[in-house]
């Protein structure tokens, strides 16, 4: 990438800096969005395993239903998908 003077008083070389900082923000903000993802994604698996685990441990689906903060369709659902 180009080297951008921030200093630079042409016109020219403001847009070539504003374009530099542009493309920045939208690096940054990918990178914060994927990150959210990623740590959406790890509660939600972690979410699973704990349903899996009371539920090969005997705990009724009303009871994992209620410590997984869901209800019990969805706890049948996930049961069923895995």
């Amino acid at each position: 990438m180009e080297k951008c003077n921030p200093f630079a008083t042409d016109t020219a070389s403001k847009q070539k800096y504003d374009h530099y900082l542009k493309k920045v923000r939208i690096s940054q903000d990918m990178l914060e969005t994927t990150k959210s993802k990623g740590k959406i994604e790890g509660k939600i698996e972690g979410k699973i395993d704990m349903i899996l685990v009371l539920f090969d441990d005997k705990i009724s689906i009303t009871q994992i239903a209620k410590y997984a903060s869901l209800s019990k369709d969805e706890i049948v659902q996930i049961l069923r998908a895995c």
